[in-house]
């Protein structure tokens, strides 16, 4: 957030502003306390992106693994292409006619299961979670939701209260919102060695079902990204989902799979997330953002007839300013929710091949890069590199790339030398088949 300095304000010192200057000259506009820069003891100012790079204004050059928005590299020329020429032609919102918008629903309609056959477009994620709840409820008639923990749907206030990793932080957790255990099985109390932590943690949502119902609440829906990010790159129990849903559903709410982070191919083996967990397991509303658009404005809700239909019945319009004709909707069907989009965009790379792999492949103190085909591509990774854009999570989780400090051997010592998290020095970096 920026603003210009207000009749008897004085610019905040260094240090109140954690160690960022905000000072600026007169009549010009200087950076607020509540707005937050990666890198704030030595801020890094990006003027240009190309592929998977970025430049700062000196002309540096870093590996960019922090921007989760571009899928397909920055300013690649396909996606500019087709949001230049649809900007030349027209910019409506979505109460008018247009083909673009029919196009991409049938191309994203072929890559959900045919049950998900309606869609509405909107230009963000959080706006996408936002109108998910409110299908949910619609279409349920109750109210409640239930997330699970470290959880990070978006930044509107109807999202920040069903967002453990932020309303903690902030008036807390609404008696409404219902907190189940992240499924994790490296750090979680079902881990790798149980015998069935699928099923385990399933039970721990029933039991906090269970729970909520006892007071009288009610299940709108559960909340969950289809490979938490924010709270750890978790993967969860294959079979996890299908639990899950069954309690859900049968206590009245449906289940949203946030696809806005890990969606259209990231996992590798298959184009959504929540396939991970079996060719069968169908969630009730599915939603989108970020990658959709390739850094452009646009978002999608996918659900079914019969959850439309209970919104339609509402009597209440639903359109969109940004996602008519506009050149977002161009911009995501020029990288193609298709399978092949990689493949067409990158030639010469495999179905989990990005740049990254290959900058791996070429250092000379990391090891042979080899993916782990059909899975989530994880890679170890030295975090605070120059020459690499990264950042922290919860739970240990992180979008870094670099290698060991000085040259260092890239050893299985070195890897567990330090713990995960914040103040660890290793972190992980997630990518999947379209991603830089």
């Amino acid at each position: 957030m920026w603003g210009l300095p207000g009749p008897g304000h004085e610019p905040v010192s260094p240090a109140s502003a954690g160690g960022l200057s905000t000072t600026a000259p007169p009549g010009k506009p200087k950076k607020h306390n509540s707005c937050r820069l990666f890198f704030p003891e030595d801020p890094i100012k990006i003027v240009r992106g190309q592929g998977q790079y970025m430049y700062d204004e000196q002309g540096a050059e870093y590996i960019d693994c922090i921007n989760n928005v571009a899928h397909v590299g920055h300013c690649h020329p396909l996606v500019v292409q087709a949001a230049h020429e649809q900007n030349q032609v027209l910019n409506t919102n979505s109460r008018y006619l247009h083909d673009n918008i029919v196009d991409y629903a049938q191309r994203l309609s072929e890559t959900l299961p045919e049950k998900l056959c309606v869609f509405y477009f909107l230009n963000s994620g959080s706006e996408a979670n936002d109108l998910a709840l409110r299908l949910a409820r619609q279409y349920t008639g109750h109210w409640d939701v239930v997330v699970l923990d470290h959880a990070y749907h978006g930044h509107l206030s109807s999202l920040i209260d069903i967002s453990p990793y932020k309303f903690r932080d902030l008036d807390g957790q609404k008696e409404w919102v219902h907190v189940a255990p992240l499924p994790d099985t490296y750090r979680g109390p079902y881990r790798e060695d149980h015998p069935n932590p699928a099923v385990a943690y399933a039970s721990e949502v029933k039991r906090v079902v269970s729970s909520a119902q006892e007071k009288g609440r009610k299940i709108a829906a559960f909340f969950a990204e289809s490979l938490p990010s924010v709270g750890g790159q978790i993967i969860p129990p294959a079979g996890y989902f299908p639990e899950v849903a069954g309690h859900i559903r049968r206590a009245g709410g449906v289940f949203v799979a946030d696809e806005i982070q890990v969606g259209f191919g990231r996992v590798g083996k298959h184009f959504w997330a929540f396939q991970l967990q079996g060719e069968d397991f169908v969630p009730d509303i599915v939603t989108m953002g970020k990658s959709i658009g390739n850094g452009h404005p646009v978002a999608c809700v996918a659900t079914t007839h019969a959850v439309a239909r209970a919104f339609e019945a509402t009597g209440v319009e639903y359109f969109n300013t940004s996602t008519g004709s506009g050149g977002a909707g161009p911009a995501a069907m020029a990288h193609g929710p298709s399978r092949s989009a990689a493949c067409r965009i990158f030639p010469d790379r495999g179905t989990n091949a990005c740049p990254l792999h290959r900058q791996a492949e070429h250092s000379t103190t990391a090891p042979p890069w080899k993916p782990f085909w059909g899975q989530p591509s994880i890679l170890r990774c030295w975090a605070g590199r120059p020459g690499c854009l990264g950042k922290g999570a919860a739970a240990g989780s992180c979008c870094l790339c670099g290698q060991p400090p000085d040259g260092a051997p890239w050893t299985a010592e070195s890897q567990t030398s330090h713990p995960w998290g914040h103040q660890g020095r290793w972190a992980l970096h997630w990518c999947g088949s379209d991603q830089r």
